[in-house]
């Protein structure tokens, strides 16, 4: 089956969150599962633009993606989009539409999947959560009222990655089937040797201590508040542990995070490494004692899978949508209260029988549930349901 991916952002994007990332997996996992997969998406990443070849045809670890120029702005217009999509689309035998809801690339796929009749699937990624319809409200609903609903409801089948995802779109009022898939982990690569020493030498801060970890978008959503409140009640009962808050810093959040950052750790003991990527990602994910995202809204978090992909133990708020989390043994679910992060972060700090326990049960509920193989298959085969509920489309 040939498949076409349209997504607003791909690797190597690293300031558009996990939807790029979930997007490379999950293409990766469909070639593994026996289908042909090429990749339309823009030079998007986050403000920046990616340094990459665009209008053109390129391989990114192993997969055809063309990464369309983009002019900067919300709508993220692209002159060469509407035409390479509307080509690829012509020789598909179905279209993913992965996080390009409210963008420009979204509405050049729903024009091309309707003029050639090919099935297509459709992941919201959280775009239709009350959170996110609140940011640019206004301009949203507008979108949702003259085109949105319209892109929604043309989809063979929505994939949502949670159940509340699927409440959040059946509250839209669409009526269109909803299929849940969550996103896969990807299991850590055994060969290279990661050492602890590797780890101190990158950030010597860190040499002979633990450290709770944060990975992601410095950014309001992800509960910045709460988790810096907790760490200023935290040091002073465990002097030997340290904060490592790693990822990309949004722009607008520049000065609030600084005021958050001088309020809650006068001591410094907060380390902002920024971006990580490759090694260096790996090792924080190896080492941590804990895994934190306080956030106030996710899909279904890339980097708390990553986390239990490489035994760390979690604490998640109800909003990060992972239930199985607590089902499993794995961590702690919590809501957005900076005095429940605390207490879940410090009975992890001081119960390592507790925190062995619990890395070794995110290794199995990672296994169990979120392996990237099973999903592809799964996914394929929602595509060969929906044609054969269509045989006469092509």
């Amino acid at each position: 089956m040939r498949l076409l991916l349209c997504t607003n952002a791909f690797p190597p994007a690293d300031r558009e969150g996990g939807p790029p990332f979930s997007g490379l997996h999950l293409a990766t996992a469909l070639v593994e599962a026996g289908a042909q997969v090429r990749i339309v998406t823009t030079n998007r990443n986050g403000s920046h633009r990616l340094d990459v070849p665009t209008d053109q045809w390129r391989e990114f670890q192993g997969l055809p993606v063309w990464y369309a120029s983009t002019w900067r702005g919300p709508w993220v217009y692209g002159r060469a989009l509407s035409r390479v999509i509307r080509e690829e689309v012509a020789r598909a035998d179905g279209v993913i539409n992965s996080s390009t809801l409210w963008t420009y690339a979204g509405y050049c796929s729903w024009r091309a999947c309707s003029k050639f009749g090919k099935p297509s699937l459709l992941y919201p990624r959280n775009l239709l959560s009350p959170w996110a319809l609140g940011y640019r409200g206004v301009r949203k609903r507008l979108h949702w009222n003259l085109l949105g609903r319209h892109i929604v409801e043309s989809a063979d089948a929505i994939v949502a990655l949670t159940e509340k995802e699927r409440e959040d779109v059946r509250r839209m009022g669409v009526r269109a089937r909803v299929e849940v898939i969550p996103n896969g982990a990807v299991m850590p690569d055994s060969s290279p040797a990661l050492t602890r020493g590797a780890l101190d030498r990158l950030l010597p801060a860190l040499a002979g201590r633990r450290f709770v970890l944060f990975l992601g978008r410095l950014h309001a959503i992800k509960g910045l508040d709460l988790l810096l409140a907790a760490i200023e009640s935290l040091s002073g009962e465990f002097p030997e542990v340290a904060f490592v808050l790693a990822g990309p810093l949004d722009r607008s959040y520049g000065p609030r995070m600084k005021a958050l950052v001088d309020r809650h750790d006068p001591l410094r003991r907060v380390l902002l490494p920024g971006t990580v990527r490759g090694e260096s990602k790996a090792l924080l994910l190896k080492f941590a004692s804990v895994f934190v995202l306080p956030s106030y809204s996710e899909g279904l978090p890339v980097a708390v899978l990553e986390a239990l992909a490489n035994g760390c133990p979690v604490v998640v708020t109800k909003q990060c949508n992972l239930p199985e989390v607590v089902i499993a043994g794995a961590g702690r679910e919590i809501n957005p209260d900076q005095s429940e992060l605390t207490a879940a972060v410090r009975q992890i700090l001081l119960d390592e029988g507790l925190r062995q326990q619990m890395a070794s049960n995110a290794l199995r509920l990672v296994k169990e549930r979120f392996d990237w193989g099973a999903i592809g298959i799964k996914v394929l085969s929602l595509f060969e349901e929906t044609d054969r509920l269509a045989p006469g489309r092509r």
